[in-house]
């Protein structure tokens, strides 16, 4: 079942350091959340963050839009190299896991950053 695979990978969950996931299912929320709860850290949801996304498959990549509001200046614009909707999450990931440890990093960096990606 969801909740015990969600049991098995919260296990990598440490206490009281940063924790990133993608979207989840609030069951698998649910596990995650009581794990951290426990490890005294919480879990930075990707959807908690972004407040839209949009891309565009081509023929040598795919072309993506992230806005994370006030998290960054102005929404993130890169092409990826890998196609499909889940390299757009992964992205979305990469840069909320990428913003956190580096405040300061610009939205410039980041683009460059995916567009090397593979």
């Amino acid at each position: 079942s969801l909740p015990k695979i969600a049991r098995e990978k919260a296990g990598i969950i440490k206490e009281k350091t940063l924790c990133f996931s993608s979207e989840q299912k609030n069951c698998v929320k649910e596990v995650f959340d009581l794990e951290a709860q426990n490890k005294q850290t919480k879990v930075n949801y990707v959807d908690d963050f972004l407040i839209s996304s949009n891309y565009r498959i081509s023929d040598d990549g795919m072309d993506i839009e992230l806005n994370f509001g006030d998290l960054f200046y102005r929404p993130i614009k890169t092409k990826l190299k890998l196609k499909g909707e889940c390299q757009m999450q992964n992205a979305a990931l990469a840069i909320l896991c990428v913003k956190h440890i580096f405040p300061s990093i610009n939205e410039g960096t980041i683009e460059k950053g995916l567009q090397k990606a593979l």
